[in-house]
């Protein structure tokens, strides 16, 4: 039994029981014009990724919280942000796969704290597996330092911060 509701969007969510590889992009041209979709698998690890999402902003909200207190003081800060998110763009595995990177420059993920974050996502969503319960304690443990040292310098700071802005 098919129940169809028609409304003025142009988004639409579908179901299939079709089982996907991975995560996937697919383009069509119809009369209307370009239909744009991705597809997912769903799967028994699907359901942890609320976790993941939860880790990932716990950790920015320690980020944050830091640099908000500190760009009152440094006002070039917001500035050095930005350069470092494009580098961190870069040097952290979202749009390849780490494992496409030669083994000497490896190092360079294992400092990221980022990295421990995306890799979660990417079992989740690419590799359709469950997060090895290591992957979920570094994340974890990142983002609960991110968020104690983001709360510990805010803290420190905001005493003087109405004075100088």
């Amino acid at each position: 039994d098919v129940e169809i509701e028609t409304r003025a969007n142009k988004f639409v969510w579908l179901g299939t029981e079709r089982v996907f590889d991975a995560f996937t992009f697919a383009f069509e041209q119809t009369e209307a014009g370009w239909i744009w979709a991705h597809a997912y698998r769903f799967a028994d690890q699907l359901p942890v990724l609320p976790l993941a999402i939860l880790i990932l902003y716990v950790f920015i909200t320690g980020v944050c919280m830091a640099l908000s207190a500190i760009n009152v003081y440094v006002r070039d800060t917001a500035h050095l942000v930005a350069v470092a998110m494009q580098l961190g763009f870069y040097l952290t595995p979202i749009i390849y796969r780490q494992n496409l990177v030669p083994d000497r420059f490896q190092i360079v993920f294992l400092f990221n704290p980022v990295t421990h974050m995306v890799c979660l996502f990417h079992s989740i969503l690419y590799e359709g597996v469950f997060p090895q319960p290591q992957e979920w304690a570094v994340a974890a443990g990142l983002a609960a330092v991110s968020l104690i040292l983001g709360m510990s310098i805010f803290s420190r700071l905001e005493r003087n911060l109405i004075f100088r802005l």
